[in-house]
């Protein structure tokens, strides 16, 4: 996929795009298997790139969990471009974020989902760790989801918990993220590293 984009930004919206930057959001469908994403973006006389190892799980069989999205009550002062196939259908309250260093006057919020493909009543719980470098455990949140009846088909279960970052002081720290279906004896877990400024 190519975009291209011809701006003519507005004095107000130009220092916008130099203080908080410009973020373009598309999106792509893809079957399951091994991937690698190489993104690139320049104009005349800048341009970088980045490449991202993705696999897509099967999503038909046992419990999985997808990868963590996240976002900021910051993420709409960036300036955002995107073609019209970008909306992105989850419950977030901002568009998805890449940068993972925050000010202490944000609050993020994540957004995981997992699938439970198994017919028998089970239960998932979610649990969002924000750890220091150390390990220590700074804040907290435990969501669990039931299904009382056996499903017809597989379940979907989607966790988007609130992290504020005002008592924490400047540092490293990294999100933890896991969910447990009552089926199974070991936790699936992401983590996610971020920096406090």
């Amino acid at each position: 996929m190519r975009h291209r984009a011809s701006l003519a930004l507005k004095p107000e919206t130009y220092e916008r795009a130099r203080q908080n930057g410009l973020r373009v959001l598309t999106q792509l469908s893809l079957p399951e298997g091994h991937y690698q994403i190489r993104a690139s973006a320049g104009a005349a006389t800048l341009a970088g790139s980045i490449v991202y190892d993705l696999q897509i799980p099967r999503f038909d069989e046992g419990f999985s969990m997808s990868g963590v999205t996240l976002t900021s009550n910051r993420a709409l002062d960036a300036v955002i471009v995107s073609p019209p196939n970008a909306r992105i259908g989850v419950p977030l309250p901002g568009p998805p974020m890449t940068t993972r260093a925050f000010s202490k006057e944000e609050s993020l919020t994540l957004y995981v989902e997992a699938y439970e493909h198994r017919q028998k009543p089970h239960s998932v719980e979610f649990l969002t760790e924000l750890r220091k470098e150390s390990g220590e455990v700074v804040a907290s949140v435990n969501t669990t989801r039931t299904a009382k009846e056996v499903p017809k088909q597989g379940s979907v279960y989607q966790f988007s918990p609130g992290v504020a970052l005002e008592e924490l002081q400047p540092g490293r720290y990294r999100l933890h993220v896991e969910a447990r279906s009552s089926l199974d004896r070991k936790p699936i877990s992401r983590d996610v590293p971020i920096t406090v400024q």
